[in-house]
């Protein structure tokens, strides 16, 4: 297995030290060649060879667990986690990528992520769930009619997915009929057509993708 030197992350401006910290855990993975279940350097290791506070570290790991790219043990410490690397790594390429590349991988990692976050609501949802989901739409339908875009944030991901939805919901019509997406995917959930609200969500997110990426033969 190649070894290689942890180094020191250098006059990284505080609002990026955690995607920083996130980019060398996953450079770390790579080179490596760690698999899913090997574990990691403990946090304190990651902390000294950055040159960053362990909270930063802790924040950074916490980011990666929720792409799947690692997996937290309490007790126990993180671990490589179980969905391919290459694929959601996107998160920190886009620090040194082609803004266009990277936006294109955005939409790529979202149509994994979100297709099968929507697939698992249609399955276990709760009416109090679906409740709030309902309340979501609505408040994006207000929004937009007082001529916003109806934007709303997800925790935990929102850094990373901002760009693609500001770009797709800044096009003349998008914020309408992106939110009757969501009601073509709010209903399978309300269903619970696990099937047909993934098929929903990928509908979606391909409608998006194609209005703000620049595709051969689009």
């Amino acid at each position: 297995m190649p070894s290689m030197e942890l180094g020191v992350v250098k006059s990284a401006r505080a609002p990026k030290l955690v995607d920083v910290v996130a980019q060398k855990v996953s450079e770390l993975i790579i080179a490596r060649e760690l698999r899913p279940g090997d574990p990691l350097p403990k946090e304190h290791e990651l902390s000294s060879a950055y040159g960053v506070s362990r909270s930063v570290v802790r924040e950074a790991m916490v980011e990666l667990k929720v792409l799947g790219v690692v997996e937290i043990k309490h007790g126990l410490g993180a671990f490589v986690g179980s969905m391919p690397v290459e694929l959601l790594l996107t998160r920190v390429r886009r620090l040194e990528q082609d803004p266009e590349a990277i936006l294109k991988e955005m939409w790529e990692v979202r149509e994994v992520i979100e297709a099968a976050i929507a697939e698992f609501a249609a399955e276990r949802r709760t009416d109090s769930d679906l409740q709030s989901l309902a309340g979501a739409v609505a408040a994006m339908d207000k929004a937009i009619a007082a001529g916003d875009t109806g934007e709303q944030m997800v925790t935990g991901i929102a850094n990373l997915i901002e760009p693609s939805r500001h770009r797709s919901l800044e096009r003349p019509g998008r914020p309408v009929t992106s939110n009757e997406e969501h009601r073509v995917i709010l209903g399978a959930v309300r269903d619970q057509d696990p099937r047909r609200a993934k098929s929903a969500m990928r509908t979606h997110l391909i409608n998006g993708r194609l209005l703000t990426t620049k595709e051969p033969g689009l």
